[in-house]
């Protein structure tokens, strides 16, 4: 038996595709969006900043 839907499937067993689905679910939430924003910018701006040189 199976199921067929319409969306995107993310694989929360693997540790890259866990933090893909939480990152992708936060920025859908009004409540965490604009946090989770911040905290991305911050960290890319971080880790740019290190490979600067």
């Amino acid at each position: 038996m199976g199921l067929e839907f319409e969306g995107k499937r993310y694989d929360v067993g693997d540790k890259l595709g866990y933090i893909q689905a939480m990152i992708e679910f936060s920025l859908k939430r009004k409540d965490l969006k604009d946090d989770v924003m911040m905290y991305l910018q911050t960290l890319w701006h971080d880790i740019a900043g290190c490979h600067k040189g």
